[in-house]
């Protein structure tokens, strides 16, 4: 397949889309209804254009009908309804060509390009998907709370009739397992990942250069992290800042752990990783310069 590309976005940002789009083309068309009348031959013409085409009108659908023959005159016709809808990703596809074949991005693969960029500019990088420490570690225990959270409430409560239980809970929360506190921070700081506009996605190039992409939460669906999930995909969107050699983001900092020093965040991952009989691999919370940061347009494949 030569001549052109086609593009899957998992992630799309419709507004910044649409905005783009409109200032190029000063106005956007999503449908379009057409009523035409022609002759036999222009008719026999465009049916065999259709024909030779047909794997690209996918996003629009015609409905003809009219009578004629070889034998009669031109004066004879045939009227033509044409309907062409575009979807969310064919105006995308579109938006994309343009972009690139008026040198308005830049692929970004390595920091070394890094010195020539400015915020505002255009990029498009291909990466692995590295997601974000934090939100990996929370669902990780959203799915094991639930089995360990009533045995350490009942460990944690003094009052209790059990003699077991009152002991236990005298014990540091090292020796009576998983504590009340550290399960009520959990919560806080998934209801805080849930309540946020914005998620913080890392991306890694082949190169090794850390990307951080800011998603909007109102595009990112559940949907979205399971087909990012271990996979390499192509983003494309505006520099938001770019991150020198003592620059550094901590991607905790969407929760109340952002308030506190990048050596908890880190610490938590540390723990998390170190835990026995589980193998959860997670990226570091501090992403340490050199590495950019992306407001996104797409996300696709």
């Amino acid at each position: 397949m030569t001549g052109y590309s086609l593009s899957h976005p998992v992630y799309l940002d419709l507004p910044m889309m649409l905005s783009f789009l409109a200032a190029l083309e000063g106005g956007v068309i999503v449908a379009e209804d057409k009523t035409e009348t022609a002759s036999e031959t222009s008719l026999r013409a465009a049916s065999a254009t259709a024909g030779l085409r047909a794997r690209l009108l996918a996003v629009g659908s015609a409905n003809m009908s009219g009578s004629g023959s070889l034998n009669q005159s031109e004066t004879n016709s045939a009227v033509s309804q044409i309907q062409r809808q575009h979807t969310a990703a064919s105006l995308f596809n579109a938006l994309l060509a343009t972009l690139r074949e008026d040198g308005q991005i830049a692929d970004l693969q390595e920091s070394k390009q890094l010195s020539s960029l400015r915020v505002g500019d255009m990029v498009e990088i291909d990466g692995a998907f590295r997601g974000n420490p934090l939100e990996d570690i929370l669902a990780f225990f959203a799915m094991v709370l639930p089995y360990v959270e009533p045995e350490a409430t009942a460990k944690a409560n003094p009052k209790s009739g059990n003699p077991a239980q009152r002991a236990a809970a005298q014990k540091p929360a090292a020796e009576s397992g998983i504590g009340h506190d550290v399960i009520r921070m959990f919560h806080l700081m998934a209801k805080d990942i849930a309540e946020s506009p914005v998620h913080d996605l890392l991306f890694q190039t082949e190169s090794g250069l850390p990307v951080i992409v800011t998603a909007s939460t109102e595009f990112y669906e559940p949907a979205t992290v399971e087909y990012l999930r271990q996979g390499t995909f192509r983003v494309v969107g505006k520099v938001t800042r770019v991150l020198g050699g003592d620059d550094a983001i901590n991607l905790a900092r969407r929760t109340v752990l952002g308030l506190a020093s990048p050596d908890v965040a880190g610490g938590l991952v540390d723990a998390a990783r170190a835990m026995e009989d589980v193998n959860l691999q997670v990226a570091d919370a501090i992403v340490t310069g050199p590495a950019i940061q992306i407001l996104p347009l797409s996300i696709y494949i």
